[in-house]
């Protein structure tokens, strides 16, 4: 049969899937009509037709990806959602269906009954393409294949990470790679730590793993049973469109500046008062500070007047202060035991009075009551408390102890603003108001399963706060520690699994293969990892550059200028780009294109655009652009391993072009010297012969180990040596796959005759 008659049979059944759709959703739109007069059973119709509207996906949405065909039964089609006809007869099934679960898992080695999978290319719901993997074919001519090979990447995937960025993480349910479904589909119960270089997936595994977990589930939780952390406004507001697309409507988001009662603002603070802020002691300073605004007043307290009058005596009020400390479990609780305790003493007293002077039994007033436990026991939020705290040196070194420091509470203290309104919280603020929320005695909303992404900066403190929203230690963690950066940057993920694992058993598990940065690029950032993450495997980059990465020298004062008019010529091409730079060049950016009156998306506003946007290094964490522009990469280094990190995030945001303007070397690159190479693309050389015989690597000022030298100066004929090496070992790749050895002659024949008509 030829590609077009496979491609009309396939595209009867989508037919006949989008006519049964699009029926069931006139039916459920008009489903609460049948209810008739009765408005309370129409709108019970409306909201479940609404949920059952969301399980069906766009109307301008192929109904299938893929097609998974048995060795002995009928094929079966897969798609975002699942699709029956008017008999209830199965004619797509959803992608989290165990029956589904063969579409990722077959492969070489275990084809788990299929003879082929099928994926699909399409416009709307018209087939535009297939790539079919036919195993037993496969199976004859896997001898010679390397281990990249074996997790082969098909063209539905390349075209989905050669599409254009809009801003959005977009649903890539249909390229989910075996390895990575096997992570989506582990069971609930355990402390899932995914371990992810750039480009890994481990966004997408983390979000198409709550939705796999719905449909597993689907019998005892519902979406709001799950919350998703990321770290910032501008990173949710990327991926919190997944979800929905996959059905999943309901799912509840969060970034780390919201976690708490008050969100955090733009107030700035050095990075060593936000680690101490961090530290796990912190909790302890917050619990003396609460409990040192408890106090017994120095003189008796008394309620009414004349005959009317009841006193209560320091020594009585300190005794009773200190049982219900005892028994008190929350801030908040204490004070309502308290307040008990003196509202029926006091009107116990009164009436014994009243009754010796044959007077009505009363009771005191509420407002007199609360008057005298506010003296002792005051009314507080967390931000009051935290405020008070912080607002005043006695009430920190009273509540210091002995952990912490005469410095370190000097660096605590910052004076109060006038209202609470407008007290500025910082970042590490947020945890401490949290966990002051909590010890208050609030409650914290708690969720069956907890995704946090990027969460390989977390401080102690904020893990205590994302610990205490989890029932019962259900996570999926997931993050890379080569790019952990800031005031907690840490080389493992022993102390976040410490933190986190409550009853469920912790598993640490590692993503090898890079599917979204092109191979040329990070082969650039990769040269960072010796120092900036010694002991890290990187992962195995499988896909392609358009074009190499490029070179571009600059004066000083032409370094903003440059890179905006670089960034504006890829956003003429259509492209989604990233201005990336280090932190003393962010606002230069922002004031010369506002200049230029360039439009531009500030990335600190909470979202992303589908232009230029501008970030710095820490803020580009975990997104990703057509294009970027890297602006001063030794300002970013600015000589540390934390630098070298964010280097490394900042090289590896692209799925297509980077350009990197400098007027500055970058020894961490391979770029020495004070005089820098001429503007170009950047080609990386391996070692000589002889080099690689001895195992020697040479050094000398100007140039990078031998073995990983830069050489953006080089002849013409080495870098189109380097890009036809790369092209040639792409191409047998896909020979390989593609077609049978005996068939690779006239292959090879036929392809040297259409280029050699190009040349004549």
């Amino acid at each position: 049969m030829s590609t077009t008659e496979e491609i009309a049979l396939d595209q009867k059944h989508f037919d006949r899937a989008w006519d049964a759709r699009e029926r069931t959703r006139v039916n459920l739109e008009h489903a609460h009509e049948a209810a008739g007069g009765n408005q309370k059973v129409a709108v019970a119709v409306k909201k479940d037709a609404a949920r059952m509207l969301e399980q069906l996906g766009d109307s301008d949405e192929a109904v299938a990806f893929g097609r998974i065909d048995p060795v002995a039964d009928d094929p079966l089609y897969v798609g975002r959602h699942a699709i029956t006809d008017e008999n209830k007869d199965m004619l797509v099934v959803g992608w989290q269906a165990p029956a589904a679960a063969v579409f990722y898992k077959a492969n070489i080695k275990d084809p788990c009954g299929l003879e082929r999978v099928r994926k699909f290319s399409t416009e709307l719901n018209a087939i535009t393409l297939f790539e079919d993997t036919v195993f037993n074919e496969l199976r004859e001519r896997v001898d010679d294949l390397t281990q990249r090979f074996n997790q082969p990447v098909d063209d539905v995937l390349l075209r989905d990470l050669e599409a254009s960025r809009d801003g959005e993480m977009r649903d890539i349910v249909q390229t989910i790679h075996h390895s990575q479904y096997d992570l989506i589909s582990r069971p609930l119960e355990q402390l899932l730590v995914i371990q992810g270089g750039p480009g890994t997936g481990k966004s997408a595994v983390a979000l198409h793993r709550v939705s796999w977990l719905l449909f597993d589930q689907r019998d005892t939780l519902k979406p709001s049973d799950f919350l998703v952390i990321g770290p910032s406004r501008t990173f949710t507001a990327y991926i919190q469109k997944v979800l929905p697309s996959l059905g999943n409507d309901g799912v509840v988001h969060g970034d780390l500046a919201s976690l708490g009662p008050l969100a955090s603002s733009d107030r700035a603070e050095p990075d060593h008062l936000a680690r101490l802020k961090g530290e796990a002691r912190m909790a302890r300073l917050l619990g003396r500070g609460l409990m040192g605004r408890i106090r017994v007043p120095p003189e008796a307290l008394v309620i009414g007047r004349g005959a009317d009058a009841v006193t209560f005596e320091p020594t009585e009020l300190g005794k009773q202060l200190t049982q219900v400390k005892r028994r008190a479990k929350t801030y908040r609780q204490g004070r309502e035991g308290l307040r008990d305790w003196v509202t029926a003493t006091a009107n116990d007293r009164l009436n014994d009075q009243r009754n010796r002077l044959a007077r009505a039994r009363v009771s005191i007033p509420p407002s007199q009551i609360d008057g005298i436990v506010e003296r002792m026991w005051p009314s507080l939020t967390a931000a009051s408390f935290l405020q008070d705290l912080f607002g005043s040196q006695q009430r920190l070194v009273d509540a210091a102890g002995a952990d912490f420091t005469a410095a370190e509470v000097k660096d605590l203290y910052r004076p109060a603003s006038e209202r609470i309104a407008s007290e500025q919280w910082t970042a590490s603020d947020v945890a401490l108001l949290d966990e002051a929320e909590s010890q208050l005695g609030g409650r914290t909303t708690k969720h069956a399963h907890v995704v946090v992404d990027e969460a390989q900066d977390l401080s102690p403190m904020q893990l205590r706060s994302i610990r205490r929203r989890s029932t019962s230690g259900s996570f999926t963690i997931v993050g890379d520690v080569a790019q952990s950066t800031g005031p907690w940057a840490r080389d493992s993920w022993d102390d976040i699994v410490a933190a986190l694992e409550m009853s469920h058993e912790a598993h640490l598990e590692e993503l090898e293969f890079g599917y979204r940065v092109p191979r040329e690029h990070f082969e650039l950032a990769a040269r960072l990892l010796p120092t900036a993450a010694p002991g890290l495997r990187a992962p195995s980059v499988i896909r392609s550059a358009p074009a190499a990465p490029e070179l571009i020298r600059v004066d000083d004062e032409d370094l903003v200028g440059r890179a905006i008019e670089v960034a504006q010529g890829y956003a003429g091409r259509g492209l989604s780009v990233g201005i990336i730079s280090a932190t003393q060049f962010r606002d230069h950016v922002v004031d010369e294109l506002q200049r230029r009156d360039v439009r531009f998306t500030d990335a600190r506003q909470g979202a992303l655009g589908r232009s230029i946007n501008v970030l710095t290094a820490e803020e580009s964490k975990g997104l990703e652009f057509d294009a970027t522009v890297v602006v001063q990469p030794a300002g970013i280094v600015d000589g540390t391993k934390v630098g070298e990190r964010r280097l490394y995030i900042a090289l590896t945001r692209t799925t297509g072009f980077m350009s990197l303007v400098m007027s500055l070397p970058v020894p961490a690159l391979g770029v020495h010297g004070e005089a820098l190479p001429e503007s170009g693309p950047l080609v990386l050389e391996g070692p000589d012969d002889s080099q690689a015989e001895t195992g020697e690597e040479t050094f000398s000022e100007d140039s990078a180990p031998s073995s990983t030298a830069l050489a953006p100066a080089a002849s013409a004929k080495a870098k189109g040596g380097r890009v036809v090496a790369l092209m040639a070992d792409d191409l047998a790749a896909e020979i390989r796959s593609g077609l049978l050895p005996e068939l690779w002659p006239a292959f090879i024949e036929a392809l040297a005759e259409r280029l050699q008509k190009d040349l004549n």
